[in-house]
Formats: structure tokens, sequence, C-alpha cells
């Protein structure tokens, strides 16, 4: 890792980082290297459910340097919990 240009591992982590923010917040755990270059793109896609998750985001936004804040995809819907699955789309998604 420390031969690639940190550069290219936030180029890598913008093209991963487009579900949710699942994938940024498990990229930050990697380690501090993945952590500081995933960065600029650990907010680029987010889902926001209720107000509760809305008043989070607005203080985690007030709390981000404004460099970090580049928001590329952002939902925002009224209900309180993202949508779940069916049990027949759920077994579907894991059967291997």
């Amino acid at each position: 890792m420390d031969r690639t240009y940190p550069e290219i591992w936030t180029n890598i982590s913008g093209h991963a980082c487009t579900d949710s923010g699942t994938t940024g917040r498990q990229l930050s755990l990697v380690s501090k290297f993945i952590r500081a270059a995933s960065a600029p793109v650990k907010l680029q896609s987010i889902a926001v459910h209720g107000r509760q998750q809305m008043i989070a985001l607005h203080q985690l936004l007030l709390k981000t340097p404004p460099h970090l804040r580049h928001i590329r995809y952002l939902l925002l819907s009224t209900t309180r919990d993202p949508p779940t699955d069916s049990k027949e789309e759920a077994q579907a998604r894991n059967t291997y």
C-alpha cells in the first residue's frame, strides 16, 4: 500500500463508496492510512432516514471541514427506518 500514491487510494475509494455509506464506514476501519485516503469521499454517498438521522447528519456536516464535505449521492427519507426486503428477497440474496 505504501508504494501507491494516496490519491490513487482516494480514487479507488470513490468508486467503492457508492452505496448508502456502509462501504465508507468499513473502509475507515481498515487502517489509518486507508481512513485518511478515503476521507475525501467518506460522505460521497449518504442515505438519511427520519428526522433524527437528518439532525445527526447536520451535526456531522458542521464538524466536518469544508474540503471533506463532497456529497455526490444523497437520499433523504421521512420514514424512520430504511425499507426492508421481503422474506423471499432476503432469502434469495443470501442463497449461494
